[in-house]
Protein backbone atom coordinates (compact mmCIF):
# COMPACT_ATOMS: atom_id res chain seq x y z
CA UNK A 1 0.00 0.00 0.00
CA UNK A 2 1.28 3.45 -0.80
CA UNK A 3 1.86 5.91 2.06
CA UNK A 4 -1.26 8.01 1.41
CA UNK A 5 -3.59 5.04 0.99
CA UNK A 6 -2.13 3.30 4.06
CA UNK A 7 -2.60 6.44 6.14
CA UNK A 8 -6.22 6.71 4.91
CA UNK A 9 -6.94 3.06 5.81
CA UNK A 10 -5.42 3.53 9.30
CA UNK A 11 -7.52 6.68 9.81
CA UNK A 12 -10.72 4.86 8.79
CA UNK A 13 -9.79 2.01 11.12
CA UNK A 14 -9.33 4.41 14.06
CA UNK A 15 -12.63 6.16 13.30
CA UNK A 16 -14.49 2.85 13.16
CA UNK A 17 -13.09 1.89 16.57
CA UNK A 18 -14.01 5.19 18.20
CA UNK A 19 -17.47 5.98 19.55
CA UNK A 20 -18.41 9.45 18.41
CA UNK A 21 -21.50 11.04 19.97
CA UNK A 22 -24.50 11.35 17.66
CA UNK A 23 -24.65 15.14 17.96
CA UNK A 24 -21.29 15.38 16.16
CA UNK A 25 -23.15 14.17 13.07
CA UNK A 26 -26.10 16.53 13.56
CA UNK A 27 -28.25 13.96 15.35
CA UNK A 28 -29.82 14.34 18.78
CA UNK A 29 -28.18 13.49 22.08
CA UNK A 30 -29.42 10.11 23.40
CA UNK A 31 -31.67 10.21 26.47
CA UNK A 32 -29.66 10.30 29.68
CA UNK A 33 -26.42 11.47 28.03
CA UNK A 34 -24.72 14.85 28.32
CA UNK A 35 -21.88 15.81 25.96
CA UNK A 36 -18.56 16.45 27.73
CA UNK A 37 -15.96 18.70 26.11
CA UNK A 38 -12.34 18.23 27.17
CA UNK A 39 -9.77 21.00 26.75
CA UNK A 40 -6.11 21.46 27.62
CA UNK A 41 -4.74 24.71 26.20
CA UNK A 42 -7.20 27.13 24.64
CA UNK A 43 -6.88 30.15 22.39
CA UNK A 44 -9.31 33.05 22.74
CA UNK A 45 -10.68 32.89 19.17
CA UNK A 46 -11.26 29.12 19.20
CA UNK A 47 -12.79 28.95 22.67
CA UNK A 48 -14.98 32.00 22.02
CA UNK A 49 -16.28 30.26 18.86
CA UNK A 50 -17.11 27.15 20.90
CA UNK A 51 -18.97 29.18 23.52
CA UNK A 52 -20.79 31.18 20.85
CA UNK A 53 -21.81 27.93 19.11
CA UNK A 54 -23.20 26.57 22.38
CA UNK A 55 -25.09 29.79 23.13
CA UNK A 56 -26.44 30.10 19.57
CA UNK A 57 -27.69 26.50 19.67
CA UNK A 58 -29.35 26.82 23.06
CA UNK A 59 -26.89 24.82 25.16
CA UNK A 60 -26.38 25.49 28.85
CA UNK A 61 -23.11 24.61 30.59
CA UNK A 62 -23.38 22.55 33.76
CA UNK A 63 -21.45 22.61 37.00
CA UNK A 64 -19.93 19.33 38.14
CA UNK A 65 -22.53 18.57 40.83
CA UNK A 66 -25.40 19.17 38.41
CA UNK A 67 -23.75 16.91 35.83
CA UNK A 68 -23.13 14.14 38.39
CA UNK A 69 -26.69 14.34 39.71
CA UNK A 70 -28.08 14.04 36.18
CA UNK A 71 -25.74 11.16 35.38
CA UNK A 72 -26.66 9.32 38.56
CA UNK A 73 -30.38 9.64 37.90
CA UNK A 74 -29.92 8.96 34.16
CA UNK A 75 -32.22 11.93 33.54
CA UNK A 76 -30.89 14.72 31.40
CA UNK A 77 -31.14 18.23 32.84
CA UNK A 78 -33.85 20.36 31.23
CA UNK A 79 -32.98 21.73 27.81
CA UNK A 80 -29.70 21.21 26.04
CA UNK A 81 -26.66 20.99 28.27
CA UNK A 82 -22.95 20.18 28.13
CA UNK A 83 -20.08 19.82 30.59
CA UNK A 84 -16.89 21.76 29.82
CA UNK A 85 -13.76 20.29 31.40
CA UNK A 86 -10.19 21.55 31.42
CA UNK A 87 -7.26 19.28 32.14
CA UNK A 88 -3.97 20.27 33.82
CA UNK A 89 -4.77 23.88 34.93
CA UNK A 90 -2.71 25.37 32.11
CA UNK A 91 -2.10 29.10 32.35
CA UNK A 92 -4.30 29.62 29.28
CA UNK A 93 -7.26 28.70 31.48
CA UNK A 94 -6.71 31.70 33.75
CA UNK A 95 -5.69 34.06 30.98
CA UNK A 96 -8.13 33.00 28.24
CA UNK A 97 -10.84 30.61 29.40
CA UNK A 98 -11.89 32.26 32.67
CA UNK A 99 -12.51 35.71 31.13
CA UNK A 100 -14.53 34.09 28.33
CA UNK A 101 -16.51 31.97 30.80
CA UNK A 102 -17.37 35.24 32.59
CA UNK A 103 -18.33 36.91 29.31
CA UNK A 104 -20.62 34.04 28.29
CA UNK A 105 -21.78 33.26 31.86
CA UNK A 106 -20.66 29.65 31.32
CA UNK A 107 -19.64 26.97 33.83
CA UNK A 108 -16.60 24.67 33.65
CA UNK A 109 -14.65 22.10 35.63
CA UNK A 110 -10.89 22.52 36.03
CA UNK A 111 -8.65 19.61 37.04
CA UNK A 112 -5.46 20.88 38.69
CA UNK A 113 -2.33 18.78 39.36
CA UNK A 114 -0.91 20.26 42.56
CA UNK A 115 2.69 19.40 41.66
CA UNK A 116 2.70 21.86 38.76
CA UNK A 117 0.99 24.79 40.51
CA UNK A 118 3.14 27.88 41.11
CA UNK A 119 3.28 30.78 43.53
CA UNK A 120 2.49 34.35 42.50
CA UNK A 121 6.12 34.84 41.40
CA UNK A 122 5.97 33.31 37.97
CA UNK A 123 8.44 32.75 35.21
CA UNK A 124 7.44 33.79 31.66
CA UNK A 125 7.68 30.18 30.47
CA UNK A 126 5.43 28.73 33.21
CA UNK A 127 2.84 26.48 31.60
CA UNK A 128 0.54 26.16 34.60
CA UNK A 129 -1.62 28.44 36.72
CA UNK A 130 -0.64 29.82 40.10
CA UNK A 131 -2.44 28.99 43.35
CA UNK A 132 -3.75 32.56 43.35
CA UNK A 133 -5.26 32.11 39.87
CA UNK A 134 -6.82 28.84 41.00
CA UNK A 135 -8.38 30.64 43.96
CA UNK A 136 -9.81 33.27 41.57
CA UNK A 137 -11.42 30.47 39.58
CA UNK A 138 -13.16 29.12 42.68
CA UNK A 139 -14.24 32.61 43.73
CA UNK A 140 -15.73 33.28 40.28
CA UNK A 141 -18.57 30.85 41.00
CA UNK A 142 -18.24 29.59 37.43
CA UNK A 143 -15.46 27.04 37.88
CA UNK A 144 -15.51 23.83 39.87
CA UNK A 145 -11.86 23.11 40.71
CA UNK A 146 -11.05 19.44 41.24
CA UNK A 147 -7.88 17.46 41.91
CA UNK A 148 -5.96 16.01 39.00
CA UNK A 149 -3.78 14.20 41.54
CA UNK A 150 -0.41 15.53 42.60
CA UNK A 151 1.40 14.62 39.39
CA UNK A 152 1.18 12.22 36.51
CA UNK A 153 3.76 10.99 34.04
CA UNK A 154 3.50 11.60 30.33
CA UNK A 155 2.91 8.38 28.48
CA UNK A 156 4.41 7.90 25.00
CA UNK A 157 1.85 6.69 22.48
CA UNK A 158 4.10 6.44 19.44
CA UNK A 159 4.73 2.98 18.00
CA UNK A 160 8.40 3.98 17.70
CA UNK A 161 10.81 4.44 20.56
CA UNK A 162 12.50 7.81 20.24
Amino acid sequence: MSGGVGRFVRTLSRISQTRYPAFVFGLGVPRGETPVFIYHDVSAPAFARDLEFLRHNGYRTLGLQEYLAARESRVRPPGRSVLLTFDDARKSFGEVALPLLRQFDARAVLFAPSYWMHSARREPDDLFMSWEQLRACVESGLVDVQSHAHRHALIATSPQLV
